[in-house]
């Protein structure tokens, strides 16, 4: 699928290590991006994982 210009502004990524529970804004070796149509969905998400241990880092 393939995004508009306005979608990409509004757009948000972080990387996920899974293997050690990190959750990151910059890439991360071996972790996958996950990208998010809003910053607000992408926050929700992030909060979901740090209730499940992940960690910010």
């Amino acid at each position: 699928m393939t995004m508009t210009q306005n979608e990409k502004a509004e757009a948000w990524s972080v990387w996920i290590d899974k293997q050690n529970k990190i959750i990151s804004v910059r890439e991360i070796p071996k972790g996958k991006e996950l990208v998010f149509k809003s910053t607000e969905a992408g926050i929700k998400s992030v909060s979901n994982l740090v209730k499940q241990g992940y960690k910010i880092g």
